[in-house]
């Protein structure tokens, strides 16, 4: 899933990486050529052993043994702060580097370098002072001299700093970039919580409706779609009813759910829509919003108080039909619970006897208990959330599903709805070009 995140990321904010490499880029010339061009002189230094005794004999092992020791003492800091010491009248810093020519020979080539070109020979003949002076008190048995004399100071082009610098600049922005680009894949990963539910709860988003400013909203395609898939379990018999539900009230369950039931009666099939939420019936404003509005009774479906519509093949059946339902039956009841528990499997049954595929608006399962009635007797269901998906929606769609599927009901997939509800009106869809 990360790789997806992170090509995701370069492809959207590749002008943001551009833009860091570049700025990395000029940042490290900046530096270089302006601040970081040291003047830098260099000594060669022999360690060697003393001059041989009355007996003819050389310690040539004392070279191999102190040749690290003197090399480490030469960029140590407290020879550093002696040379300080010594050149305070010129001022500045510097660095020195020690780097070993001839092994055998103990031959060091030492480089000093510093912005003040007046500082480079004086700290270089401090340096060599003051290592035999270490040499001398710390009684190594070794003699060093100076094979070559400090060369005058010289300082790199300006050119060539610059070359090294974009590089380096280039590889550092790189870096940072693809750092960037990492971090912002992961958060997005993170925030990705109907990936999460994907891949946590086997649910897969079907559509992702456009929010009301942005352009395409209102129009049929993207339930042309979810159409579409729920078509597919339609042809291949696994279910015939369906529920629209939703963790909570307010969200586009009810558009989702009048607009699902069109076009699917557009695709040819015969479609009854039941409006099973009492409390806060949406159904019949989402059935106007497509000009779907009931026009007369159906007479088609048995003893069911249908009505049609002005959509061919979709009847509904409205939520204040449903005490009709209860008296068909022989049942007494009143209130949401009874009406919705008493009634709703039954419609279940006849609609699956008349070979009809029922869609019902179903009510939220928070504090409404015959949304268990529902979902325990339709064969699928199509989940709705509204707005920004945050963590607590995620768990209230994770417990919802969960709750769904032990009922015995199969979850057909996840709708994504916008933050705000609108009213969406049949717009012809997109024509080929």
């Amino acid at each position: 899933m990360l790789p997806e995140q992170l090509w995701s990321v370069i492809r959207r904010s590749w002008a943001l990486i551009l833009a860091v490499v570049v700025v990395c880029a000029i940042g490290f010339v900046g530096l270089q050529v302006k601040a970081q061009r040291p003047y830098h002189s260099s000594v060669l230094l022999n360690v060697q052993p003393p001059p041989a005794t009355a007996n003819g004999q050389v310690n040539t092992g004392a070279v191999t043994q102190a040749v690290p020791t003197i090399q480490s003492r030469l960029t140590s800091q407290a020879l550093k702060t002696a040379i300080l010491a010594d050149t305070k009248a010129y001022g500045g810093t510097f660095n020195v580097t020690a780097d070993l020519v001839y092994p055998n020979g103990g031959v060091l080539a030492v480089t000093l370098s510093a912005v003040n070109p007046d500082l480079v020979v004086p700290a270089l003949d401090s340096l060599y002072k003051n290592i035999r002076k270490y040499v001398t008190d710390d009684v190594l048995q070794v003699v060093v001299t100076e094979i070559q004399p400090p060369v005058l100071p010289v300082q790199d082009s300006a050119n060539k700093k610059a070359v090294l610098a974009a590089a380096e600049g280039l590889v550092c922005g790189l870096a940072l970039g693809i750092f960037l680009a990492l971090g912002l894949a992961r958060w997005r990963q993170y925030r990705d919580l109907t990936g999460r539910l994907e891949r946590n709860q086997g649910v897969k988003t079907l559509i992702t409706l456009p929010e009301a400013s942005e352009p395409g909203a209102g129009r049929e395609d993207e339930f042309i779609l979810l159409a579409a898939d729920v078509r597919a379990d339609v042809l291949s018999r696994r279910a015939s009813s369906f529920a629209v539900v939703s963790p909570k009230t307010g969200s586009t369950r009810s558009v989702v759910a009048a607009q699902l039931a069109r076009g699917l009666a557009i695709a040819g099939h015969r479609v009854l829509l039941v409006d099973a939420d009492l409390r806060t019936p949406r159904l019949e404003g989402a059935l106007a919003s497509i000009d779907a509005s009931p026009t007369a009774p159906f007479t088609g479906m048995s003893w069911l108080p249908t009505e049609t519509t002005s959509v061919p093949n979709l009847v509904v059946l409205r939520g204040m039909a449903l005490p009709k339902v209860l008296e068909h039956l022989g049942m007494q009841g009143t209130g949401p619970v009874r009406l919705v528990a008493g009634s709703i499997a039954a419609i279940v049954g006849e609609a699956r006897n008349a070979n009809v595929i029922l869609i019902v608006d179903c009510p939220s399962p928070d504090g409404a208990a015959e949304a268990n009635a529902v979902l325990s007797a339709v064969d699928a269901a199509v989940v709705v959330t509204s707005g920004t998906l945050r963590r607590k929606d995620a768990d209230r769609l994770a417990r919802l599903i969960d709750q769904i599927t032990k009922l015995g009901t199969e979850v057909i997939g996840l709708v994504v709805g916008p933050k705000k509800d609108y009213n969406l009106r049949p717009v012809p869809t997109r024509s080929p070009v």
